[in-house]
């Protein structure tokens, strides 16, 4: 990692660290936009659009297959006690740290106990989505109320609508790829999931008094998290 990148897994530092996607991430990931809702003369519409996007977001996190220690094994993916994973994945502080309360959380972080690496991966993923789906319920909430400007409710409403789709991307990362043991065009995918949480941060940027703010970075290094542990599944 470098000094320019205090706060993520030295494997992803070099991509995921600008405000905006480089030009290569452009032309693997195609986001997906939708037109926001004039805000005074259509506001049911908004809340309605709010309204199905927060349940679409919450039937897929509780759709996750997250998989326990006693889950599936893939071939070829190694055993590791909880501190060695964190150690070989995270090159900052404060990912290893994060690392070590999640995996905690888990499994157990005896030295003694090796733990196949597709489940500290699936774990990484599983709180990735909880803590999108805590933010994206707050955004929700904050639409609700009449005293925002055109500036936040434009904001609040394109991290509704990326989170969306970072929930569908880590769920597709976790349930059709990690759990099934495909591997092929993951790292990519992990990146697709960054680059939406970052789509809100791009629009909150003028807005770091929010509570949102605050939340989404959390978000990005959970994410970043995931993909570091990603990483020891081998080349991906």
């Amino acid at each position: 990692h470098s000094a320019n990148c205090p706060y993520t897994c030295h494997h992803l530092c070099r991509r995921a660290t600008r405000v905006s996607p480089s030009p290569v991430l452009n032309q693997k990931i195609q986001y997906k936009r939708t037109t926001l809702w004039p805000a005074q003369s259509l506001r049911r519409k908004h809340i309605s659009h709010n309204t199905k996007t927060m349940k679409t977001i919450l039937l897929l996190i509780l759709a996750f297959p997250f998989l326990g220690a006693a889950g599936e094994r893939c071939r070829g993916v190694p055993s590791l006690p909880v501190e060695a994973a964190c150690r070989k994945a995270c090159g900052t502080k404060l990912m290893h740290d994060m690392c070590m309360d999640t995996l905690r959380g888990g499994f157990d972080p005896s030295p003694s106990v090796h733990i196949e690496v597709t489940e500290y991966a699936l774990l990484a993923t599983h709180r990735a989505l909880e803590s999108y789906g805590a933010t994206a319920a707050a955004a929700a909430e904050l639409l609700r109320s009449g005293s925002l400007s055109g500036d936040e409710r434009a904001a609040y409403n394109t991290c509704l609508t990326e989170y969306s789709y970072a929930v569908r991307c880590m769920e597709h990362v976790a349930g059709d790829m990690v759990a099934r043991c495909r591997f092929a065009g993951l790292g990519e995918e992990y990146v697709r999931c960054v680059t939406y949480v970052e789509g809100c941060r791009d629009r909150l940027v003028r807005l770091k008094s929010s509570p949102l703010y605050a939340m989404n970075l959390v978000d990005r290094n959970k994410a970043l998290l995931a993909y570091s542990l990603g990483q020891l599944l081998g080349s991906i």
